[in-house]
């Protein structure tokens, strides 16, 4: 990884950044690496300037995010309760396949509808928005 980054910062001249893994006997220790071309004071390539910052809790945090992330999917998808997300404007943003098995729509229907169109008639209109899960605090 490291090489092939030298290799094509000396042919395209451009900066290399990427993540690299280094492996210690109890753990992996994560670096984002950056590459560049050091420069003579006549414009010449003198070398290469290598920086190298841990990112090793970032890398753990997305890490923990993404397993997050798939237990819910999990959860949502597998459930035997029909459950769906919507938006602000009553859009399906994400259907379960026991919401669509309940309805007797697929997926692909579903997603062309709003609240409104499903909804019981009385509660047509009556969808209130009280917190958008889109927005982290």
């Amino acid at each position: 990884m490291f090489d092939e980054a030298v290799i094509r910062l000396r042919a395209e001249g451009q900066v290399q950044k990427f993540d690299y893994p280094l492996e210690t006997r109890n753990s992996t220790l994560w670096f984002g690496v950056t590459l560049s071309t050091r420069y003579d004071v006549n414009d010449k390539p003198a070398g290469i300037t290598v920086v190298a910052r841990d990112i090793t809790d970032r890398k753990l945090s997305e890490d923990r995010v993404r397993q997050s992330e798939e237990r819910f999917r999990q959860l949502f998808e597998l459930a035997p309760t029909g459950m769906v997300i919507l938006n602000s404007a009553g859009e399906l943003l994400r259907i379960n396949r026991a919401f669509c098995e309940l309805l007797g729509y697929t997926d692909a229907q579903l997603r062309t509808k709003r609240f409104d169109d499903i909804a019981y008639p009385a509660d047509r209109g009556n969808l209130k928005v009280t917190e958008d899960a889109t927005t982290t605090t």
